[in-house]
């Protein structure tokens, strides 16, 4: 129920003598990863992530720069990942660019043809996804959204409101059948907008991408 609780789960994978990395930036989740160091004798290691403002992305690394191309909360993902393979391996550095480039995350941002999918299923899903479409400058934006039933639906279309949002279903029993049809929904965006983003269930998602790579 609360973020210091999933904090307490996710640090039962802290074993003896092996070093702890990460990002998290919340001092009591920090506290906790560091006393479950402790006990476990494991060397901890905070890494700062780089506030970034513009799109592309600059992660600086060993003196050096690199373009991301990501979403934003991808800087930090990436910012880790570096950290973590530098201190398992002797890494080519001629090589993190063309790694970066070929990054691929099935319905994270995903663009496939005209349609962004990215599987934002809850409020901070949707504050991320917010961020991308305002740091990349998308124009004449309009949005397909659903999500299942268990998921705080009204808040997330509230976080939306700003766009023209339609709502639809899809072949899931947990799925509100009274909405259009996804398929419909995304053709009328399509006639409507200029860029499409299906987002929310990552149920919905997957679904939308097997569709529309079957279409290609």
């Amino acid at each position: 129920d609360s973020l210091l609780e999933i904090a307490y789960h996710k640090a039962g994978i802290i074993k003896d003598g092996v070093p702890l990395l990460t990002t998290a930036t919340q001092s009591d989740v920090l506290a906790l990863f560091k006393e479950t160091c402790q006990k476990h004798h494991s060397s901890f290691f905070h890494i700062a992530v780089e506030k970034q403002e513009h799109y592309p992305y600059t992660i600086r690394w060993k003196g050096k720069s690199y373009v991301l191309k990501q979403p934003s909360y991808q800087v930090s993902n990436f910012t880790l990942a570096l950290h973590v393979v530098d201190k398992l391996i002797d890494i080519n550095e001629e090589l993190v660019q063309e790694t970066i480039d070929q990054f691929y995350w099935p319905c994270r941002f995903e663009k496939v043809g005209n349609l962004y999918l990215d599987g934002a299923h809850n409020r901070d899903g949707i504050e991320a996804l917010l961020k991308t479409i305002k740091e990349q400058k998308l124009q004449d934006v309009g949005i397909v959204f659903s999500a299942l039933s268990d998921k705080d639906i009204d808040d997330m279309l509230a976080m939306l409101k700003e766009y023209d949002v339609v709502v639809a279903s899809f072949d899931d029993d947990r799925s509100d059948h009274h909405h259009m049809d996804y398929k419909e929904a995304i053709e009328l965006m399509k006639e409507k907008h200029q860029t499409v983003i299906v987002t929310g269930s990552l149920h919905f998602v997957s679904t939308v991408q097997k569709y529309v790579k079957s279409a290609l």
